[in-house]
């Protein structure tokens, strides 16, 4: 098979299949274990970038998979009582914005240089003021 054949394959292979497409960006986030039913963070906070973005979801940058006695994929449940939550830059007015995710899974990346970590992400209860903000990075990220 000829280079111009792989190449075409890859290009129909790889088209976009999300319902929100992802767009690139570079968002340093501060991540932590957050208990959504008592309301309080369990963790400290670890440092992260948001490489990815869409309205349902991110793809999340890291070194940690676990944060202090919690384990991002393992601890964090689908019924939404033991959440990551991301805090992102701040409203224009200085409000914080912080977003609550469901892991849905990880890879660990070699030789890449700051983080390790890809995490995959699906953002939960979201207000309609964080899918603005949410939609202000997505065209933050496009005009980049």
């Amino acid at each position: 098979m000829g280079e111009a054949a792989i190449q075409l394959l890859r290009r129909i292979f790889h088209v976009e299949r999300r319902h929100c497409p992802r767009y690139k960006t570079c968002v340093e986030v501060q991540l932590l274990i957050f208990d959504a039913i008592g309301k309080k963070p369990l963790t400290g906070k670890v440092p992260g970038c948001i490489s990815d973005i869409s309205r349902r979801g991110a793809c999340l940058q890291t070194n940690y998979t676990r944060i202090e006695n919690y384990h991002l994929l393992l601890d964090v449940d689908f019924e939404g009582k033991t959440v990551l939550a991301l805090e992102l830059p701040p409203f224009p007015d200085g409000t914080p914005v912080s977003l609550k995710a469901k892991v849905v899974s990880y890879n660990k990346i070699d030789d890449r240089g700051k983080f390790q970590f890809d995490i995959r992400l699906q953002f939960t209860s979201i207000t309609p003021s964080e899918i603005q903000h949410l939609e202000n990075l997505i065209k933050t990220a496009g005009k980049a």
